[in-house]
């Protein structure tokens, strides 16, 4: 799984020290929440810089403008700037950062019905649903 995210962003450096990450989407409507974990891996450069471009080009000008925005977790100053677009021939700014992710287990929390309903995948598993307490 693929996430792009500002290498200024404190996460990074946390990332770096433990590559192993969990991801939380919770779902209102369906009442529903899932749970992605993994570890992030490197992309040889050559490969990381030419997926990053590819990335960079499917953005539209106002989600690229995020990337040029002061640093995230930043002390916000009177002259702060930030830009509501960035245009196609823009070249990537430095701070685009890719995150791949390979994930190893995703769970399900489903909030519905009483009791709830929880299901786990894991790749140790090959993929085997597996229903739990929730």
């Amino acid at each position: 799984m693929d996430f792009l995210t500002d290498n200024r962003s404190e996460k990074i450096i946390e990332i770096t020290k433990n590559p192993k990450v969990e991801l939380c989407w919770l779902l209102p409507k369906t009442r529903s929440q899932f749970r992605l974990r993994g570890e992030r891996i490197k992309l040889e450069k050559e490969m990381e810089e030419k997926t990053l471009h590819q990335y960079w080009m499917n953005l539209n000008p106002t989600a690229r403008a995020l990337w040029s925005w002061p640093a995230p977790g930043r002390k916000v100053s009177a002259t702060d700037e930030f830009p509501t677009e960035i245009p196609e021939n823009h070249p990537m700014l430095p701070s685009f950062e890719l995150m791949r992710i390979e994930i190893t287990q995703v769970e399900l929390l489903e909030l519905k019905a009483t009791p709830h309903k929880r299901r786990r995948w894991r790749v140790e598993e090959n993929w085997k649903e597996e229903y739990l307490n929730p």
